[in-house]
């Protein structure tokens, strides 16, 4: 946290606080002193930030409904020490066809934070598709994690395998 003091003269001072507890509110007294004593009192309210996530959603599973749907879903930990003190504001989900060598966006979703599932579509049958999810907090995106599926005509899941693309 940073904060400047300017004096009468248009003199600035900074004064930087460190290692303080996320998400947590803070009263800040200042006061200029000199020979004559303390003066006037100046008091700062302040909450920091959320922490950053630490954590990924975990028990990520997408299946196919049909030859144009998937359904993605998800958890999240309700471990204290990983939430770090940050609250989930939203989740965000990306979907990408890919052929190789290349991916091809196709699209992405944001819900709230308290939906753990979303119908993904319509998409193209007999594809392959790398589904990610990632928690975010304010307007800090979270830690994702990624899984590729691919479907066929009817709709049944074929596989799944672990994704080696970066996007």
């Amino acid at each position: 946290m940073h904060i400047n003091f300017t004096e009468q003269g248009n003199q600035s001072y900074l004064v930087v606080l460190k290692d303080l507890d996320v998400f947590t509110n803070y009263s800040i007294i200042a006061a200029a002193y000199s020979s004559a004593g303390v003066g006037s009192l100046r008091q700062i309210f302040w909450r920091t930030d959320q922490g950053e996530p630490e954590v990924p959603p975990s028990n990520f599973e997408v299946k196919a409904i049909n030859s144009s749907h998937l359904n993605a879903s998800w958890s999240m930990t309700d471990d204290i020490e990983l939430l770090n003190g940050w609250f989930i504001s939203n989740y965000s989900i990306a979907y990408m066809e890919y052929s190789l060598p290349s991916l091809t966006s196709s699209g992405s979703i944001v819900v709230d934070g308290s939906i753990m599932s979303v119908i993904i579509g319509p998409l193209n049958p007999w594809r392959e598709y790398r589904v990610v999810v990632a928690g975010n907090v304010e307007s800090r995106p979270g830690v994702f994690t990624s899984v590729c599926v691919r479907t066929d005509e009817d709709g049944k899941l074929l596989t799944l395998f672990p994704c080696f693309y970066s996007f």
